[in-house]
């Protein structure tokens, strides 16, 4: 009678276990910049050997920066689907150009999404000084970096708690010459 106790409790705590890591599967969509749902000018598809795939998009604009407020246009949106709903971050995959400081930014928004920091107009993060976490040899060359809200809370990583089911990502310009080359979404910690 002990035993199928013993084998009952350790079935259940099976069952708990399996239920547990289940909820909590990790989940990783990556998204090739060029390769959104749609694109507006002024952002461009770019070539590039370096760049995952060979290409990128940028706005490549000189002096076509948009520092105040979200555009309206130079937007890249994304359709994805999560199989798990939970809080995630979001990766961009980047190259800063040579000309300053002012090549380094953009604004991220994933709809139906609950940022960690305060958004600003229409809900976007403002991902300014992405190169302000590398050295300037890294940043003049591919690197990855975490999208971070400069505005409401400068530096701080920023997390998005996103429901299941289907949602957007959208990536606006903020500044001529960043390039993008791809996304990763994940709720892996």
């Amino acid at each position: 009678m002990f035993k199928k106790y013993v084998s009952a409790i350790s079935i259940c705590l099976l069952l708990v276990l399996m239920s547990t890591s289940a909820a909590n599967a990790i989940e990783s969509i990556i998204r090739e910049a060029e390769s959104a749902s749609s694109i507006t000018p002024p952002f461009v598809t770019q070539d590039d050997p370096l760049a995952s795939g060979g290409k990128y998009i940028v706005n490549p604009a000189v002096g076509g920066s948009n520092n105040a407020n979200p555009p309206t246009t130079g937007i890249a949106t994304y359709n994805i689907t999560l199989n798990e709903g939970g809080t995630y971050k979001l990766f961009l995959r980047v190259l800063c150009t040579v000309s300053g400081t002012n090549d380094d930014s953009c604004y991220v928004r994933i709809n139906g999404a609950t940022p960690s920091a305060t958004p600003g107009t229409g809900g976007w993060t403002n991902c300014n000084n992405i190169d302000g976490d590398v050295s300037a040899a890294v940043s003049q060359s591919w690197f990855w970096a975490q999208v971070r809200h400069y505005a409401s809370e400068p530096g701080a990583v920023i997390t998005f708690d996103i429901p299941k089911g289907s949602t957007t990502i959208e990536i606006a310009y903020r500044e001529d010459g960043l390039k993008i080359d791809q996304l990763i979404l994940t709720n892996d910690p």
